[in-house]
């Protein structure tokens, strides 16, 4: 007599056997979509959360807003980079707080808080933002998007709202990408730029006519997913003179990177419901029919 496969759970194997085609197409799905799930990304213009060209981003600052505050680093001690009000903390002393204890600012008013999305640090004719990106000394490159700052003066945007705004999780990790150095600007000085998250250090650029010239650099960096407050700072930099201290960011994107929390659940989820399907399938058929004389 043939011995009947069984399943653990009991039940015939060939019923199983005979639905693996549809275990397979299901797992494909999953596969899928598994797949795209990995790959979807959100991409975030920084220059576009400001505003329209020539928007000053502190017209839009505030808490809760996607930018929190625009302001002048102090010469004095730490500097609040927060609206008042906001839940957290960010601050930082731009005289002696970084890795290397060296002093970039001198507290420099001069446009004082303008932080203007795809121009330099005023709204001008001559205002367009250029860097330059071959660090041949010549700004004869081409006009790129971002947003233009003064030697001193930062602006924070809110990583929270920002994420909310594009529909992302609370806690989603965010690659930073983009370019920096001065702008528009050929009298060369020693100037620097700073980017702060929650009050950390996480990049500085020191750029100078003296040697090769340096006046341009790019940055990727990876934020988790409780990093909260990012701070662009533009500063008046090793020589602590703000003369010609014209700071650009270009092209700042943060992408968002989707949790695999999300992506694991999606793959027990779909394989649970194949299981499911098969094993209803499996019962309906290893049920054998009533007997009179039982």
């Amino acid at each position: 007599m043939r011995q009947a496969c069984q399943f653990p759970g009991g039940g015939d194997a060939a019923p199983m056997i005979r639905h693996l085609p549809a275990l397979a197409a299901i797992a494909a799905l999953a596969a899928g979509l598994l797949g795209t799930a990995a790959r979807a990304q959100v991409v975030i213009n920084l220059d576009s959360v400001i505003g329209v060209a020539g928007t000053d981003a502190g017209s839009v600052a505030g808490v809760g807003n996607r930018v929190n505050l625009t302001g002048v680093a102090s010469d004095s001690g730490v500097t609040n980079l927060i609206a008042v009000g906001s839940t957290g903390s960010s601050s930082f002393n731009f005289n002696t707080g970084f890795s290397d204890s060296l002093d970039r600012v001198i507290g420099s008013t001069a446009s004082a808080g303008l932080v203007i999305a795809d121009m330099k640090h005023d709204s001008g004719a001559s205002g367009l933002l250029i860097l330059d990106t071959n660090n041949d000394g010549v700004f004869s490159e081409g006009v790129v998007s971002g947003f233009g700052l003064h030697g001193d003066t930062f602006v924070t945007f809110d990583l929270a709202a920002i994420r909310a705004n594009a529909g992302m999780a609370v806690g989603t990790p965010l690659t930073l990408t983009g370019q920096a150095g001065q702008a528009n600007w050929t009298v060369y000085t020693s100037t620097s730029a700073a980017i702060i998250v929650d009050g950390n250090q996480r990049a500085v650029f020191d750029w100078t006519a003296s040697g090769p010239t340096s006046e341009y650099s790019t940055f990727s960096l990876t934020l988790t997913g409780t990093s909260r407050y990012l701070t662009f700072i533009g500063l008046s930099g090793l020589d602590l003179d703000n003369y010609g201290a014209h700071v650009g960011f270009a092209n700042v994107q943060l992408q968002g990177v989707p949790e695999p929390s999300t992506v694991v659940l999606l793959g027990s989820g779909l394989a649970g419901v194949a299981v499911a399907a098969l094993r209803r399938r499996s019962v309906k058929r290893i049920v054998p029919p009533l007997s009179l004389a039982d």
